[in-house]
């Protein structure tokens, strides 16, 4: 789900798990990144011995990159900053509000409140509502 990937990167950028979370929505919501600059990231990053999510950010930006490096690390960098004092519920309300998650899972320009999907993210910011940071609810998330 994509809205745990978002987690894990925000949570700690600098991990294997972080750079997959990242590979997986680096393109949700479109972002128009081709399998090609994503392989190109990943290079630089394995070159320099670093993590995508420093990879994205040391990259010389380029045309083709500028736009991802600006709207992407501009959103995550407050978040990563402050990931220690964010709740999970919270961060996930954010997630859907701002990168408009919602709209992304259905593809339907209105979400209907009855859709599976729309369900599913519902109730995981219900269940995320129970825990104090995101590193905790990760840790629960990833047990199922």
């Amino acid at each position: 789900m994509h809205t745990l990937d978002y987690l894990r990167v925000i949570v700690d950028p600098h991990t294997d798990a972080a750079d997959e979370a990242l590979s997986n929505i680096i393109n949700v919501p479109n972002r128009y990144i081709s399998r090609k600059i994503l392989a190109d990231i990943t290079t630089f990053g394995e070159l320099r011995n670093i993590h995508l999510y420093d990879a994205l950010k040391q990259m010389p930006v380029t045309l083709r990159i500028s736009d991802i490096h600006q709207e992407l690390t501009g959103f995550l960098d407050p978040l990563i900053a402050d990931a220690g004092n964010l709740e999970p519920s919270a961060t996930i309300a954010l997630l859907r509000d701002v990168l408009d998650i919602d709209r992304h899972v259905t593809e339907d320009e209105i979400p209907n409140p009855d859709d599976m999907k729309i369900a599913n993210l519902n109730q995981l910011q219900l269940a995320a509502t129970k825990f104090r940071d995101i590193k905790t609810f990760l840790a629960h998330a990833d047990t199922f």
